[in-house]
């Protein structure tokens, strides 16, 4: 084995275990893509998730059965607002480099 083969063996990453967050998706199944939770645009054009997302309706539950909101989903439909125009921002502003870019 050459060392550039042993070079490209050892860059792969191992795939990821039962129960580690990996979802399995079949051909014609549905799936429930509102657990996943919104993209998040990060700053050099990247997209992520928040990863808590599907355990933010138990923790805000538990957190807001204390206070006078008894309604877990206005946390989300804030963080959804806030990321909306966040991912906004940041699309136009990658969009703007571009099109600087490409006019040099």
């Amino acid at each position: 084995m050459s060392e550039e083969q042993k070079a490209q063996e050892s860059l792969t990453l191992p795939a990821p275990e039962e129960g580690e967050g990996a979802r399995t998706l079949h051909v014609g199944s549905k799936v429930a893509l509102e657990d996943m939770g919104p993209v998040v645009v990060n700053e050099n054009g990247t997209v992520s998730q928040i990863a808590n997302w599907s355990q933010m309706n138990q923790v805000m539950r538990h957190f807001l059965s204390d206070t006078r909101i008894d309604d877990p989903q206005i946390e989300r439909d804030n963080v959804n607002r806030i990321l909306l125009k966040r991912n906004k921002q940041r699309l136009d502003r990658l969009k703007e480099l571009e099109a600087k870019k490409d006019e040099q």
